[in-house]
Protein backbone atom coordinates (compact mmCIF):
# COMPACT_ATOMS: atom_id res chain seq x y z
CA UNK A 1 0.00 0.00 0.00
CA UNK A 2 1.45 3.30 -1.10
CA UNK A 3 1.26 6.25 1.24
CA UNK A 4 0.42 9.61 -0.35
CA UNK A 5 2.05 12.55 1.39
CA UNK A 6 0.34 15.90 1.21
CA UNK A 7 2.58 18.66 -0.03
CA UNK A 8 2.74 21.88 2.00
CA UNK A 9 0.12 24.39 0.97
CA UNK A 10 -2.44 21.86 -0.33
CA UNK A 11 -5.53 21.10 1.75
CA UNK A 12 -8.06 18.48 0.67
CA UNK A 13 -11.79 18.07 1.22
CA UNK A 14 -12.69 14.40 1.62
CA UNK A 15 -16.41 14.98 1.04
CA UNK A 16 -16.06 16.97 -2.21
CA UNK A 17 -12.78 15.33 -3.33
CA UNK A 18 -11.03 18.58 -4.19
CA UNK A 19 -7.71 20.22 -3.27
CA UNK A 20 -7.67 23.68 -1.70
CA UNK A 21 -4.61 25.95 -1.70
CA UNK A 22 -4.76 27.50 1.79
CA UNK A 23 -6.28 26.80 5.17
CA UNK A 24 -8.45 29.94 4.95
CA UNK A 25 -9.97 28.78 1.69
CA UNK A 26 -10.59 25.36 3.23
CA UNK A 27 -12.40 26.88 6.21
CA UNK A 28 -14.57 29.01 3.93
CA UNK A 29 -15.30 26.00 1.73
CA UNK A 30 -16.48 24.01 4.75
CA UNK A 31 -19.27 26.60 5.24
CA UNK A 32 -20.68 26.37 1.71
CA UNK A 33 -23.92 24.59 0.84
CA UNK A 34 -22.10 22.42 -1.69
CA UNK A 35 -19.84 20.98 1.01
CA UNK A 36 -22.79 20.36 3.35
CA UNK A 37 -24.66 18.58 0.57
CA UNK A 38 -21.72 16.29 -0.22
CA UNK A 39 -21.17 15.68 3.49
CA UNK A 40 -24.73 14.37 3.83
CA UNK A 41 -24.25 12.21 0.75
CA UNK A 42 -21.05 10.81 2.23
CA UNK A 43 -22.87 9.88 5.46
CA UNK A 44 -25.57 8.17 3.39
CA UNK A 45 -22.93 6.22 1.46
CA UNK A 46 -23.37 8.10 -1.85
CA UNK A 47 -20.76 9.54 -4.16
CA UNK A 48 -20.17 13.32 -4.16
CA UNK A 49 -21.50 15.57 -6.92
CA UNK A 50 -19.64 18.28 -8.77
CA UNK A 51 -20.33 21.93 -8.17
CA UNK A 52 -21.93 22.39 -11.61
CA UNK A 53 -24.46 19.64 -10.94
CA UNK A 54 -25.15 21.04 -7.48
CA UNK A 55 -25.75 24.53 -8.86
CA UNK A 56 -28.14 23.13 -11.48
CA UNK A 57 -30.07 21.30 -8.75
CA UNK A 58 -30.31 24.49 -6.69
CA UNK A 59 -31.48 26.52 -9.69
CA UNK A 60 -34.10 23.90 -10.58
CA UNK A 61 -35.42 23.84 -7.02
CA UNK A 62 -35.59 27.64 -6.91
CA UNK A 63 -37.57 27.74 -10.15
CA UNK A 64 -39.96 25.09 -8.82
CA UNK A 65 -40.45 27.02 -5.57
CA UNK A 66 -41.11 30.23 -7.48
CA UNK A 67 -43.63 28.42 -9.70
CA UNK A 68 -45.45 26.92 -6.70
CA UNK A 69 -45.52 30.31 -4.97
CA UNK A 70 -47.50 31.82 -7.86
CA UNK A 71 -50.21 29.13 -7.82
CA UNK A 72 -52.69 27.96 -5.24
CA UNK A 73 -53.74 24.38 -4.55
CA UNK A 74 -56.21 24.50 -7.47
CA UNK A 75 -53.62 25.69 -10.02
CA UNK A 76 -54.88 29.28 -10.29
CA UNK A 77 -52.55 32.25 -10.41
CA UNK A 78 -52.15 34.06 -7.09
CA UNK A 79 -51.96 37.83 -7.36
CA UNK A 80 -49.31 39.16 -5.02
CA UNK A 81 -50.02 42.25 -3.00
CA UNK A 82 -48.54 45.33 -4.61
CA UNK A 83 -48.82 47.44 -1.46
CA UNK A 84 -46.95 46.51 1.68
CA UNK A 85 -48.18 49.32 3.88
CA UNK A 86 -45.14 51.47 3.10
CA UNK A 87 -45.22 54.92 1.57
CA UNK A 88 -44.31 55.47 -2.05
CA UNK A 89 -40.64 56.44 -2.62
CA UNK A 90 -40.05 60.10 -3.41
CA UNK A 91 -37.36 61.83 -5.46
CA UNK A 92 -35.37 62.44 -2.32
CA UNK A 93 -35.44 58.71 -1.51
CA UNK A 94 -34.29 57.85 -5.04
CA UNK A 95 -31.43 60.34 -4.80
CA UNK A 96 -30.38 58.92 -1.43
CA UNK A 97 -30.48 55.38 -2.86
CA UNK A 98 -28.29 56.36 -5.84
CA UNK A 99 -25.78 57.95 -3.47
CA UNK A 100 -25.77 54.78 -1.36
CA UNK A 101 -25.26 52.58 -4.44
CA UNK A 102 -22.36 54.69 -5.68
CA UNK A 103 -20.70 54.45 -2.25
CA UNK A 104 -21.15 50.67 -2.28
CA UNK A 105 -19.53 50.52 -5.73
CA UNK A 106 -16.48 52.45 -4.54
CA UNK A 107 -16.12 50.17 -1.52
CA UNK A 108 -16.33 47.14 -3.82
CA UNK A 109 -13.51 48.55 -5.98
CA UNK A 110 -11.31 49.09 -2.93
CA UNK A 111 -12.12 45.59 -1.71
CA UNK A 112 -11.09 44.14 -5.08
CA UNK A 113 -7.65 45.71 -4.72
CA UNK A 114 -7.15 44.30 -1.21
CA UNK A 115 -5.33 40.96 -0.56
CA UNK A 116 -8.58 39.37 0.58
CA UNK A 117 -9.84 39.49 -3.01
CA UNK A 118 -7.47 36.74 -4.08
CA UNK A 119 -8.82 34.48 -1.35
CA UNK A 120 -12.39 35.18 -2.45
CA UNK A 121 -11.55 34.42 -6.08
CA UNK A 122 -9.96 31.14 -5.11
CA UNK A 123 -12.99 30.26 -3.00
CA UNK A 124 -15.29 30.90 -5.96
CA UNK A 125 -13.02 28.82 -8.19
CA UNK A 126 -12.97 25.82 -5.88
CA UNK A 127 -16.55 26.06 -4.57
CA UNK A 128 -18.46 26.90 -7.75
CA UNK A 129 -16.30 25.78 -10.64
CA UNK A 130 -13.41 23.52 -11.43
CA UNK A 131 -12.21 20.46 -9.57
CA UNK A 132 -8.44 20.16 -9.38
CA UNK A 133 -7.19 17.15 -11.24
CA UNK A 134 -4.31 16.78 -8.79
CA UNK A 135 -6.53 15.19 -6.20
CA UNK A 136 -5.55 11.72 -7.40
CA UNK A 137 -1.90 12.35 -6.64
CA UNK A 138 -2.47 14.20 -3.40
CA UNK A 139 -5.26 12.09 -1.93
CA UNK A 140 -5.31 8.46 -3.02
CA UNK A 141 -8.27 6.13 -3.39
CA UNK A 142 -7.04 4.02 -0.48
CA UNK A 143 -7.38 7.01 1.82
CA UNK A 144 -10.94 7.56 0.67
CA UNK A 145 -11.80 3.89 1.25
CA UNK A 146 -10.24 3.97 4.72
CA UNK A 147 -12.14 7.15 5.64
CA UNK A 148 -15.40 5.66 4.45
CA UNK A 149 -14.73 2.44 6.37
CA UNK A 150 -14.07 4.47 9.51
CA UNK A 151 -17.30 6.42 9.07
CA UNK A 152 -19.28 3.20 8.49
CA UNK A 153 -17.72 1.68 11.61
CA UNK A 154 -18.65 4.74 13.67
CA UNK A 155 -22.20 4.68 12.29
CA UNK A 156 -22.55 0.95 12.99
CA UNK A 157 -21.22 1.32 16.53
CA UNK A 158 -23.60 4.21 17.17
CA UNK A 159 -26.52 2.16 15.86
CA UNK A 160 -25.58 -0.78 18.09
CA UNK A 161 -25.37 1.48 21.13
CA UNK A 162 -28.76 3.02 20.36
CA UNK A 163 -30.30 -0.44 19.88
CA UNK A 164 -28.83 -1.53 23.20
CA UNK A 165 -30.23 1.52 24.93
CA UNK A 166 -33.65 0.88 23.44
CA UNK A 167 -33.55 -2.73 24.56
CA UNK A 168 -32.63 -1.70 28.10
CA UNK A 169 -35.15 1.18 28.37
CA UNK A 170 -38.91 1.36 28.54
CA UNK A 171 -39.39 1.46 24.74
CA UNK A 172 -39.30 -2.35 24.40
CA UNK A 173 -43.03 -2.49 23.80
CA UNK A 174 -44.03 -4.52 20.76
CA UNK A 175 -45.14 -2.79 17.60
CA UNK A 176 -48.83 -2.14 17.93
CA UNK A 177 -51.31 -3.28 15.33
CA UNK A 178 -53.57 -0.76 13.67
CA UNK A 179 -57.22 -1.78 14.05
CA UNK A 180 -59.51 0.30 11.86
CA UNK A 181 -62.52 -0.26 14.13
CA UNK A 182 -60.74 1.21 17.17
CA UNK A 183 -60.57 4.93 17.89
CA UNK A 184 -57.11 6.34 17.17
CA UNK A 185 -57.45 9.05 19.84
CA UNK A 186 -58.85 7.21 22.87
CA UNK A 187 -58.77 3.49 21.98
CA UNK A 188 -62.55 2.92 22.05
CA UNK A 189 -63.63 -0.30 20.30
CA UNK A 190 -66.50 -0.39 17.77
CA UNK A 191 -68.04 -2.97 15.47
CA UNK A 192 -67.41 -1.34 12.10
CA UNK A 193 -65.49 1.52 10.52
CA UNK A 194 -68.52 3.78 10.07
CA UNK A 195 -69.28 3.69 13.80
CA UNK A 196 -65.63 4.44 14.56
CA UNK A 197 -65.66 7.44 12.19
CA UNK A 198 -68.92 8.70 13.73
CA UNK A 199 -67.35 8.45 17.21
CA UNK A 200 -64.18 10.31 16.20
CA UNK A 201 -66.26 13.01 14.50
CA UNK A 202 -68.66 13.60 17.42
CA UNK A 203 -66.33 13.13 20.41
CA UNK A 204 -62.97 14.29 19.02
CA UNK A 205 -64.06 16.71 16.29
CA UNK A 206 -62.50 14.80 13.38
CA UNK A 207 -63.63 16.23 10.04
CA UNK A 208 -63.15 14.23 6.85
CA UNK A 209 -62.86 16.69 3.95
CA UNK A 210 -64.73 16.13 0.67
CA UNK A 211 -66.56 13.14 2.10
CA UNK A 212 -68.90 12.88 -0.89
CA UNK A 213 -65.88 12.11 -3.12
CA UNK A 214 -64.22 9.68 -0.68
CA UNK A 215 -64.02 6.21 -2.25
CA UNK A 216 -61.46 4.44 -0.04
CA UNK A 217 -62.44 4.97 3.60
CA UNK A 218 -60.39 1.98 4.76
CA UNK A 219 -57.29 3.35 3.07
CA UNK A 220 -57.75 6.76 4.68
CA UNK A 221 -58.20 5.18 8.11
CA UNK A 222 -55.14 2.98 7.53
CA UNK A 223 -53.12 6.11 6.66
CA UNK A 224 -54.28 7.82 9.87
CA UNK A 225 -53.56 4.72 11.95
CA UNK A 226 -50.07 4.23 10.52
CA UNK A 227 -49.19 7.87 11.17
CA UNK A 228 -50.62 8.09 14.69
CA UNK A 229 -50.23 4.57 16.11
CA UNK A 230 -47.14 3.21 14.35
CA UNK A 231 -45.09 6.36 13.66
CA UNK A 232 -46.59 8.27 16.65
CA UNK A 233 -46.57 11.50 14.65
CA UNK A 234 -49.07 14.35 14.77
CA UNK A 235 -50.49 15.23 11.36
CA UNK A 236 -51.08 18.87 12.31
CA UNK A 237 -47.75 19.98 13.81
CA UNK A 238 -45.36 17.04 13.25
CA UNK A 239 -44.88 16.27 16.96
CA UNK A 240 -43.47 12.77 17.59
CA UNK A 241 -44.42 11.07 20.85
CA UNK A 242 -42.48 8.49 22.82
CA UNK A 243 -45.39 6.07 22.91
CA UNK A 244 -49.02 5.81 21.88
CA UNK A 245 -50.38 7.38 25.05
CA UNK A 246 -48.12 10.43 24.74
CA UNK A 247 -49.16 11.16 21.14
CA UNK A 248 -52.82 10.69 22.06
CA UNK A 249 -52.51 13.06 25.00
CA UNK A 250 -50.80 15.64 22.79
CA UNK A 251 -53.48 15.45 20.10
CA UNK A 252 -56.38 15.70 22.57
CA UNK A 253 -54.84 18.56 24.57
CA UNK A 254 -53.85 20.60 21.51
CA UNK A 255 -57.03 19.90 19.57
CA UNK A 256 -55.10 18.40 16.64
CA UNK A 257 -57.68 15.72 15.81
CA UNK A 258 -57.80 16.91 12.22
CA UNK A 259 -56.82 15.86 8.71
CA UNK A 260 -54.82 18.73 7.15
CA UNK A 261 -56.43 19.69 3.85
CA UNK A 262 -55.49 23.33 3.24
CA UNK A 263 -52.32 23.43 1.14
CA UNK A 264 -51.45 21.54 -2.03
CA UNK A 265 -48.91 19.15 -0.39
CA UNK A 266 -51.48 18.26 2.28
CA UNK A 267 -54.07 17.48 -0.40
CA UNK A 268 -51.60 15.36 -2.36
CA UNK A 269 -51.00 13.11 0.67
CA UNK A 270 -54.61 11.87 0.70
CA UNK A 271 -55.74 12.45 -2.88
CA UNK A 272 -55.31 8.74 -3.71
CA UNK A 273 -58.27 7.95 -1.45
CA UNK A 274 -60.60 10.25 -3.42
CA UNK A 275 -62.12 10.11 -6.89
CA UNK A 276 -63.13 13.39 -8.47
CA UNK A 277 -65.17 12.69 -11.61
CA UNK A 278 -65.17 15.26 -14.38
CA UNK A 279 -68.91 14.75 -14.83
CA UNK A 280 -69.50 16.44 -11.48
CA UNK A 281 -67.73 19.57 -12.64
CA UNK A 282 -69.87 22.48 -13.81
CA UNK A 283 -69.12 24.03 -17.18
CA UNK A 284 -69.09 27.81 -17.41
CA UNK A 285 -68.76 30.06 -20.43
CA UNK A 286 -65.94 32.57 -20.41
CA UNK A 287 -67.03 35.73 -22.23
CA UNK A 288 -65.03 38.90 -22.94
CA UNK A 289 -67.28 40.76 -20.52
CA UNK A 290 -67.27 38.12 -17.76
CA UNK A 291 -68.22 34.53 -16.93
CA UNK A 292 -71.68 33.10 -17.61
CA UNK A 293 -72.85 30.63 -14.97
CA UNK A 294 -75.07 27.62 -15.77
CA UNK A 295 -78.13 29.31 -14.20
CA UNK A 296 -77.84 32.26 -16.59
CA UNK A 297 -76.21 34.78 -14.30
CA UNK A 298 -73.11 36.61 -15.50
CA UNK A 299 -70.11 37.53 -13.37
CA UNK A 300 -68.86 40.80 -14.76
CA UNK A 301 -65.20 41.49 -15.41
CA UNK A 302 -63.36 44.00 -13.27
CA UNK A 303 -62.40 45.95 -16.37
CA UNK A 304 -66.07 46.99 -16.71
CA UNK A 305 -66.57 47.88 -13.05
CA UNK A 306 -66.85 51.61 -13.79
CA UNK A 307 -69.85 50.91 -16.00
CA UNK A 308 -71.51 48.63 -13.45
CA UNK A 309 -71.28 51.35 -10.79
CA UNK A 310 -73.22 53.90 -12.88
CA UNK A 311 -76.69 54.90 -11.65
CA UNK A 312 -79.12 56.15 -14.30
CA UNK A 313 -82.37 58.03 -13.50
CA UNK A 314 -85.62 56.11 -13.76
CA UNK A 315 -87.47 56.50 -17.02
CA UNK A 316 -91.21 57.19 -17.28
CA UNK A 317 -93.09 53.98 -17.52
CA UNK A 318 -96.67 52.83 -17.52
CA UNK A 319 -98.05 52.01 -14.10
CA UNK A 320 -100.39 49.06 -13.83
CA UNK A 321 -103.82 49.15 -12.23
CA UNK A 322 -102.71 47.16 -9.20
CA UNK A 323 -99.72 49.43 -8.59
CA UNK A 324 -101.95 52.53 -8.88
CA UNK A 325 -104.35 51.10 -6.30
CA UNK A 326 -101.48 50.39 -3.90
CA UNK A 327 -100.14 53.94 -4.36
CA UNK A 328 -103.55 55.46 -3.60
CA UNK A 329 -103.94 53.30 -0.50
CA UNK A 330 -100.57 54.44 0.83
CA UNK A 331 -101.44 58.09 0.14
CA UNK A 332 -104.80 57.73 1.94
CA UNK A 333 -103.11 56.20 4.97
CA UNK A 334 -100.65 59.09 5.12
CA UNK A 335 -103.50 61.62 4.92
CA UNK A 336 -105.42 59.86 7.69
CA UNK A 337 -102.38 59.85 9.93
CA UNK A 338 -101.81 63.57 9.32
CA UNK A 339 -105.46 64.37 10.15
CA UNK A 340 -105.33 62.43 13.40
CA UNK A 341 -101.91 63.69 14.48
CA UNK A 342 -102.50 67.39 13.74
CA UNK A 343 -104.69 68.12 16.87
CA UNK A 344 -102.27 66.28 19.10
CA UNK A 345 -99.35 68.31 17.77
CA UNK A 346 -101.23 71.61 18.22
CA UNK A 347 -102.12 70.73 21.84
CA UNK A 348 -98.48 69.98 22.63
CA UNK A 349 -97.39 73.30 21.14
CA UNK A 350 -99.92 75.21 23.30
CA UNK A 351 -98.71 73.49 26.45
CA UNK A 352 -95.13 74.35 25.63
CA UNK A 353 -95.97 78.04 25.07
CA UNK A 354 -97.94 78.26 28.36
CA UNK A 355 -95.01 76.71 30.23
CA UNK A 356 -92.63 79.27 28.78
CA UNK A 357 -94.95 82.19 29.74
CA UNK A 358 -95.25 80.91 33.31
CA UNK A 359 -91.49 80.74 33.66
CA UNK A 360 -91.16 84.31 32.47
CA UNK A 361 -93.61 85.62 35.17
CA UNK A 362 -92.07 83.56 37.96
CA UNK A 363 -89.64 86.21 39.32
CA UNK A 364 -87.68 85.97 42.56
CA UNK A 365 -88.44 89.61 43.62
CA UNK A 366 -91.49 91.82 42.99
CA UNK A 367 -91.03 94.75 40.65
CA UNK A 368 -93.69 97.41 40.27
CA UNK A 369 -94.25 97.90 36.55
CA UNK A 370 -95.54 101.50 37.15
CA UNK A 371 -92.30 102.73 38.63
Amino acid sequence: MSIAFRTPGNYTCNSCQIVLPTADVQRIHMKTDWHRYNLKRRVAGLTPVESVIFQSKVALQQRQDAFNATQDEFGFYVHKKTTSGRRQPTKKDAKRQRRRDSGAGRRADRRALSPAGSVASRVSEFSLGTVNSGVDSEYTLDDLVSDRADSEFEFASTTEVSDTDDSDGYSTEEEEEVVLTNCFYCGAVYDDEEANVAHMSSYHGLFIPEKEYLTDLSGLLQYLGDTLILHKECLRCGFVGKNTESIRQHIRSKGHCVIPYETRPERQLIEKFYTFDEDDLTTVKILPSGIELPDGRVLGSRSFSKYYKQSFPRRDREVGEGEQTMTLMVADRKAEFAAVARPVIETRREKVSLRQIRKQNNLAHFRDPLN
